[in-house]
């Protein structure tokens, strides 16, 4: 099971979740310096002047998804013999993957409403893994499609 490269990458998309949890994915600093935006898989938290406190908007939504994405990896590598089963865990992979990303730009776009909007803000490394396990992901299902043909065709020579 774990000489299996789609093992592997499934096990670092399962890395890559973890590390985006706690990474920030998108921040914005106003021009001035004045009021910084820093959003990670937990919470938007939004730094005024010195007199105001800071505003922390909660982003658990993200969060979940992450976890629901690794959580889905480890279920696709425990499926190893049902290849089937492991592509349409697949593809529920990166329905999930996409759906967080959605979810991260959606929380940019209402973090710009705070600054100024002629500046666009900037997305982390949380963000970025999320692009790196997608591809991970489309290698991954491609081996398991291979697995899945190669078994097919000895069933033929049989």
């Amino acid at each position: 099971m774990i000489q299996r490269p789609q093992t592997v990458l499934l096990l670092l998309i399962i890395l890559l979740m973890a590390a985006s949890l706690f990474l920030p994915n998108w921040e914005k600093t106003s021009p001035d310096g004045g009021i910084r935006i820093i959003q990670n898989a937990f919470e938007m938290t939004v730094t005024f002047p010195a007199p105001q406190e800071p505003k922390v908007i909660s982003r658990w939504y993200i969060a979940l998804g992450l976890m629901v994405v690794a959580g889905l990896a480890g279920f696709s590598i425990s499926q190893y013999r049902k290849r089937m089963n492991q592509l349409k865990i697949g593809f529920g992979l990166t329905l999930s993957v996409t759906l967080c990303l959605v979810a991260i730009m959606l929380g940019g776009r209402e973090g710009e409403a705070f600054t100024e909007p002629a500046r666009h803000g900037q997305y982390g490394y949380g963000f970025y893994c999320l692009f790196i396990a997608l591809f991970l992901n489309m290698i991954s299902n491609r081996l398991i499609r291979r697995d899945e043909h190669l078994v097919r065709s000895m069933d033929r020579i049989r």
